[in-house]
């Protein structure tokens, strides 16, 4: 047994090492996540929450009428039950309070159990990666259809391929459907009749991370302007972005 737990422990490291190794650092940050993730999302809901006191008044009522209900009916039934039996006491308060708190934590079950099975099946159904690797090499590859999907979105523009369309045209044409399914693909006619490309992601997290990038008719070929979230968030505005970089 003792070795059977040894090997299973080396199995279990090793399988980690490795993990690490090609830079899936997911294997470290689930488990974290899991335990104390809820901690950041309190952090970043709690300043936005509003209490409705007329709600949490009107629950507090209910849930009192139901306590008092309940206790008065179980103390009844029980004295029904046990009318015989003088040593069986009578009903206590601490059951009722038990039943209680019981049936509120049957209900957050339900809850979670539910939005559990929605968020699984959501993830399932979605086509992007659930995992991102931490190696420059990933980076690359996402900085890379970015790029592509930008320059695409040019050589349809200039083979004649109407604005509105396309974002359509990206879609449908196999080649650029993975990245076009993951970023938006924004365009923009200045008044001096420039038009020109925003792409970014349309995981909020991806695009604080990775930023988006900007091509336009005016640019050579292989120039694609990158910015950060701000300046992606400008440029949607409205307003001229400040450009991160120009690879």
């Amino acid at each position: 047994m003792k070795l059977l737990k040894k090997v299973l422990m080396g199995t279990f490291l090793l399988t980690l090492v490795f993990f690490l190794f090609i830079g899936q650092s997911w294997v470290l940050q689930v488990p974290f996540l899991l335990a104390f993730g809820w901690l950041s999302f309190l952090q970043g809901v709690g300043p936005s929450v509003m209490f409705r006191w007329g709600a949490i008044g009107e629950a507090l009522l209910v849930a009192g009428i139901l306590a008092v209900g309940s206790h008065l009916f179980l103390r009844w039934l029980w004295r029904q039950l046990h009318a015989e039996r003088a040593e069986a006491g009578a009903w206590r308060v601490r059951w009722s309070v038990s039943l209680l708190l019981l049936l509120v934590l049957f209900f957050g079950a339900t809850m979670a159990s539910v939005g559990i099975g929605h968020h699984v099946g959501w993830l399932m159904a979605g086509r992007e990666a659930l995992v991102r690797g931490s190696w420059p090499r990933w980076r690359l590859e996402s900085a890379w259809n970015s790029r592509g999907l930008c320059r695409a979105a040019l050589t349809r523009l200039e083979a004649g391929t109407p604005l509105a369309d396309i974002p359509r045209s990206l879609l449908q044409d196999p080649e650029t459907r993975a990245p076009s399914e993951n970023l938006y693909v924004v365009s923009r006619v200045a008044p001096g009749g420039e038009t020109s490309f925003l792409v970014f992601a349309r995981d909020p997290l991806a695009l604080k991370n990775d930023g988006g990038v900007r091509c336009s008719k005016a640019q050579r070929p292989d120039e694609v302007e990158s910015l950060d979230a701000e300046a992606v968030a400008r440029w949607l505005a409205g307003a001229e972005p400040v450009v991160g970089s120009t690879p």
